[in-house]
């Protein structure tokens, strides 16, 4: 019945099975029969799911066993208090012509053509963070993203790419042009 852990199924370079969530801490028993791993995304936490009598026939993906698994926790059951939203990865193109992304969270309940105000985040590269699971909490650094969001806020997190030496310039070409290209297609 003990687990081990297996070489991750996922990798840094390619870390989601899914456009939908994100697996981590997979394991499997050390006969192959059982596994467990945690899966969340921006609203769901990291719940423990197990997956009993394991079958990797050929011409079964991984995906399909992990879509059989049991949900056998349901934790941060206080967040059901939050107006939470929904995340998208945005693209658009610095004003250097570099190709850019980011994270625009936008609140659940929002009517089409409604004018939200949007709050502005940035920390070097976050849009690799697109299916974590961010915890309604207090930080010491960052901002409390489902808090805002929430409470009616857009909030748009620009990945910005540094050129050595010029750290002004490159966060006014990547943050700015990223408002920008938000705000005219919203």
């Amino acid at each position: 019945n003990g687990f081990t852990e297996q070489k991750s199924y996922v990798t840094e370079k390619s870390r989601y099975f899914s456009e939908l969530y994100r697996y981590e801490n997979v394991v499997v028993s050390r006969n192959g029969k059982v596994m467990a791993f945690t899966k969340g995304d921006y609203r769901q936490p990291y719940d423990l799911h197990l997956v009993k009598n394991l079958s990797l026939k050929r011409g079964v993906t991984l995906g399909e066993c992990m879509a059989e698994a049991q949900k056998l926790t349901a934790i941060n059951s206080f967040q059901t208090e939050y107006r939470w939203g929904d995340v998208e990865l945005v693209h658009w193109t610095a004003y250097d012509g570099t190709p850019l992304d980011g994270l625009l969270y936008l609140p659940e309940g929002r009517k089409e053509g409604e004018k939200l105000p949007m709050l502005v985040f940035f920390y070097e590269k976050k849009s690799h963070t697109l299916y974590d699971y961010i915890e309604p909490a207090p930080s010491r650094a960052g901002l409390n993203i489902p808090l805002y969001v929430s409470n009616g806020y857009a909030l748009f997190v620009p990945d910005v790419v540094y050129r050595v030496g010029h750290p002004g310039e490159s966060a006014r070409n990547c943050i700015n042009s990223g408002v920008e290209a938000v705000c005219k297609r919203f």
